[in-house]
């Protein structure tokens, strides 16, 4: 996960575009079954996707995606998603730089200049946004290992 350098709260905490869930289901290989199961889809909606996806695997998997984003509304976020990606690391063929890629969207990503470091082991990250918060003073964050982003939004 050393792909995660520039992750601010705000990005983690956005809704996923599809095309956002394309850059997903084009870094996924074999075990993406996993995960459309851990974001909480049945195996009867996967199997349907599948048939339905034609021969294209990439089409198959956006699909999924696609039904999570439509059943989670607002909760089919980054964070959601990279929690999944990881809980499924060991079943699910992927590759976190890539992944990193699709997640940090630079182009897409007015807070560019947000740091954030993060570890396989648990999550230590750290922001600098160079921004006042409402006291007027730089925000910043840290979360202890084992923190594991939640509740961050």
């Amino acid at each position: 996960m050393e792909g995660f350098s520039e992750v601010s709260d705000k990005r983690k905490c956005k809704v996923m575009t599809e095309k956002d869930l394309l850059g997903i289901a084009q870094n996924l290989g074999s075990g993406w079954q996993q995960l459309a199961t851990e974001l909480g889809l049945k195996q009867a909606q996967i199997e349907q996707q599948a048939e339905q996806g034609g021969a294209n695997v990439v089409d198959k998997i956006h699909g999924c995606l696609i039904k999570w984003k439509q059943k989670s509304g607002q909760q089919a976020t980054f964070q959601v998603m990279v929690d999944a990606l990881k809980r499924v690391e060991n079943s699910c063929t992927f590759d976190w730089e890539l992944i990193a890629e699709v997640v940090i969207g630079e182009a897409d990503n007015p807070d560019a200049g947000v740091h954030s470091r993060t570890q396989a082991q648990g999550v230590d990250m750290t922001c600098d946004t160079g921004e006042s918060g409402p006291s007027g003073d730089q925000a910043s964050c840290k979360n202890p290992p084992g923190d594991d982003l939640d509740n961050l939004c």
